[in-house]
Parts: structure tokens; sequence; C-alpha cells
């Protein structure tokens, strides 16, 4: 039987336990507590211990943190199997007490009081308890640059949004990552005895992974950190440079060598595997010697002359599309690494060369290429969204075209004519110039755009259906605050061993 959230928020605040089957089990149920709330390694997390709790017979324990009156957000929760707190010790067979790391708390600059909701199911027993759990205050280490951003919008209640949280990225900033929710109310930080300060953060497998020099990371939304990962034997000497994006089978990070900067990326799984790998300095130079060109005169291996700060899966084509903000977005093929299409400026250094030119898409109608675009996706709808912040090349010469205002971009690309069409994009009101990082991403109909060289500090801006603005929040200190922000959910995570 289906219940909403808010039916079994309010049953649950009726009784303190309320078992929805009779019988011996259904009465062991009722007798199960709330023991104890002990605060976890950041105010946004409390390791909750439920007493009385028929471990033969349980099967999963959901969390709900409930939002604020008056927020639009869905609340933040999770659903642990047995399997899984037992695999963690987070069971007591003695005892018949389970804790539950509850994350996603509300923790302010006062005292925050967090309504959370617990839903036991013990073979077809289902037990609903509410508690009303007290985080301490968050002492926001940028003196309320996250904590208290510049509110230019307020939410809109009558614009709704795909999201209700997202993930912001800093530059060199070893308080981030961070998750916000839509209301601007910090909801989750990465541990205070993080060493990691590098922009390399990504939301996978129900955890955030970090880089740090040539090594993985996973920090847990426990707040429990563990290195995955070192890629040194590879001979990749850095992983944090960029992002962490959803490949075919795994997270797709850039990464480089002692000869190849910025031009190559990896795929690994959750566990730091690695999958596949992609040089781009090799791929590059191969196309342009099979088409008659001398690479030389544009692949400088040990410069920045690629310099990748994004990669993506296209199912539907199985293709890795790139980012290379010095040049244009590229696709190749996932298994072979060929070339199969490239859109981008072409007053740049790239379409000077035959081989490489035999690659590039036509644009469509009212159409604009990318120039110096980061943050490229693929939506549901097999589209091409990408964040054009409109700065030439910095290192290729020459170095194309550079545009005064940064605009996000959806591009529909036709392999059977080869061309790239404009379907949707968002110039903001007044036009703003953010020519490096920055990013949109799309959640349903809604988008999550930011400007991270906005001159007052990153804008984000959350966008509705027909480009609605739904909120519009300023963080001051530059992108080291948030170089690129992406929406995350947080509502119905499920742990499993």
């Amino acid at each position: 039987m289906n219940i909403d959230r808010r039916t079994v928020l309010k049953a649950a605040l009726t009784t303190p336990a309320v078992a929805m089957m009779h019988g011996s089990v259904a009465e062991a149920a009722t007798k199960i507590r709330v023991k104890t709330s002990v605060p976890g390694v950041t105010p946004f997390i409390s390791n909750v211990t439920l007493s009385g709790v028929p471990l033969s017979s349980l099967q999963t324990i959901e969390f709900v943190v409930q939002p604020k009156k008056g927020s639009l957000t869905k609340g933040i929760g999770a659903t642990y199997t047995h399997a899984y707190l037992n695999s963690k010790g987070l069971t007591s067979p003695a005892t018949g007490e389970v804790t539950i790391p509850v994350f996603g708390l509300y923790a302010s600059d006062a005292i925050s009081r967090n309504v959370v909701a617990f839903t036991i199911r013990c073979k077809g027993v289902k037990t609903l308890l509410s508690y009303p759990l007290i985080t301490t205050p968050w002492v926001d280490p940028t003196n309320g640059g996250f904590s208290k951003p510049l509110v230019t919008q307020a939410r809109d209640p009558k614009v709704a949004l795909g999201f209700s949280t997202f993930l912001m990225k800093g530059w060199s900033n070893a308080n981030t990552p961070v998750i916000s929710d839509t209301d601007g109310e910090v909801r989750w930080v990465a541990p205070t005895t993080s060493t990691v300060a590098g922009p390399t953060s990504g939301f996978f497998n129900n955890a955030l992974y970090l880089g740090s020099g040539n090594e993985l990371i996973r920090a847990d939304l426990n707040g429990t950190l563990t290195n995955v990962a070192s890629y040194e034997s590879y001979g990749y000497t850095n992983i944090n440079e960029h992002n962490i994006d959803p490949g075919k089978r795994g997270m797709l990070i850039e990464a480089q060598t002692i000869d190849d900067n910025m031009s190559c990326i990896i795929e690994v799984d959750a566990k730091g595997a690695l999958l596949n790998s992609w040089n781009f300095a090799t791929i590059v130079s191969d196309a342009m010697i099979a088409g008659g060109d001398d690479p030389s005169l544009f692949v400088a291996r040990t410069a920045d002359w690629f310099h990748c700060n994004a990669a993506t899966y296209s199912k539907t084509n199985n293709e890795l599309v790139a980012s290379s903000r010095e040049n244009f977005v590229i696709a190749v093929d996932y298994d072979t690494k060929k070339i199969k299409w490239i859109l981008g400026d072409t007053s740049k250094a790239w379409y000077g060369f035959a081989s490489l030119r035999a690659f590039a898409l036509h644009l469509g109608p009212n159409t604009t290429a990318p120039i110096g675009q980061h943050a490229v996706s693929i939506t549901p709808q097999n589209e091409l969204l990408l964040f054009d912040d409109g700065m030439g090349s910095t290192f290729q010469t020459p170095a194309g075209a550079t545009r005064t205002n940064s605009v996000a971009r959806k591009y529909k690309i036709n392999l059977a004519t080869m061309t790239a069409t404009e379907v949707w994009n968002y110039d903001h009101t007044p036009q703003i110039n953010s020519p490096y990082t920055s990013s949109v991403y799309q959640a349903g109909t809604s988008y999550l755009i930011d400007y991270a060289f906005n001159p007052s500090g990153p804008l984000l801006v959350g966008l509705g259906a027909n480009n609605k603005v739904a909120f519009q929040y300023t963080y001051p200190g530059g992108s080291v605050m948030g170089w690129n922000a992406v929406p995350v959910d947080l509502s119905n995570l499920i742990f499993t061993a």
C-alpha cells in the first residue's frame, strides 16, 4: 500500500509508532522508538538510533527530512535495506537497535528544528515514526558566502522546477562541494577533515566523488571519506582538473599525463576501476594524418592546446562527446575512438585543416556555434546542451571570435545531414559575460544555469518551462564558490549492500 508522505507524517505525529498490521510482528513493531541522535561530522548529518526493531523480520528503513513550512522543495530522504545496514555494522542483533545516517538536515546560523519521518518495514508491517531532530548552527567558513547568498530573485512559487537540490563545485576551495536547495539553504557540505581543494567533483552512486592529484576520493553523504583509487600506475599525473560526468558504464573524468596536458579522459566505475580511456592528442593526430595534414601544426601535447573541461556520453549514438575549450565540441565513437563530428567556431585554427574540417557540422537556421564552451551534456531528448562562454582561444592561432555575452544553448544533431540546429537558448537579461567555467544542466523541463564569472560572484539561475525564472542567487567570492553547479536528486535514494 502506497501512502503519501504527508499522510505518513500526519499519522506519525499522532502516535509515536504505528504498526500497519496486526499480529506478533506488528506488536513488536509498535515498540520501535528513537533512542538517541548523535551529531555527525557536520551539522547537516545526524546518526539516529532506533530501538526495539525486530531485526529478524526487518526489510527496509526509510527517512525523510521534511521541507520547511512554505518550501516548494521535496523532502530529502533515503531508504536503507537490511542488508546494507548489516554490511555497514549499523545493526545490533543483541539489542534490536539500528543506527540510521540522516543527511540533508537544515542547519542554519541558528539552532534548527527538523522534522524527520521514518518508515520501518518488517515483512508486510509498516511502522511510522516522527522525530523532531535539533541541529546546531553551521559556521560558514566563507563568512556567509554559501549560507547567505544575495537573493536577487527569491523562489517564485508560480514557477515549477524539476529539481530541489543542486551541487556547487568551487575552484580551489576546500569547503566545497556544497549541496544547497532551491530556497538557497545549504543542506550538505564536504567534511571539514577533507584536504581536497580542487574543482573536480561529481555525484555518482549515491555519493560525491572528488579528484585530488591523481587520486579519486569518495565522500559519502554520511560524511565518510574514502580513498578509492590512484591512477599513477596508469601514467596519469592529475585527475583534479574539471568535471566528473556520467559515462556509459561509470564516471568520465578529465585527466593528464606528463606528456599530455588536459587532453585525456578516463572512465572509471564506483570502485575506481579504469574502464576506458581516450587521448585526444592521439585521436586528433591520427585523424589529421589520415586526412593528409601535419598534426604538429595543431596538436601541442605538453601545452594547453585542447583544454578539455567536460565530457558526456550519448547512448543513442554510442558517442563520447568532449568539450575542448580551445577549439570545439568533438564527438568520437565510444569503442573505435574515431572522430564522428565537430561543432565549433569556424574562424578558429582547427577549421584551417581539411582533415578536421571534414568532420564539421553544418549550422541549421538561426544557429550559433559555441565558443569556449563548458558543461556539455546529453538531454533525455538526445540533444546537446552546453554553456556557451563566448571566449576565444587563448593558445591556438587564430583565436577565433570572442563575444561579450554568454548564452546557454541546446542543439539537435542530425548525423544523416551532418547538421547542428539550435533548438533552445537562454540569454540573461541583462546580458552577462561569463568567459570562463560556468554551466547549464537540464532537469525535466527545468534548467540550472551558473554564470560563474559574473562580476558580483557566481549567479545561479533556476529556470522553469518557457524560460520562466524561478530564482536567482548570487554567491560573492568568484568562481572559488561555484565554477559549476548541477542538479542532484536527494529525494529518494536507495542504499543496498
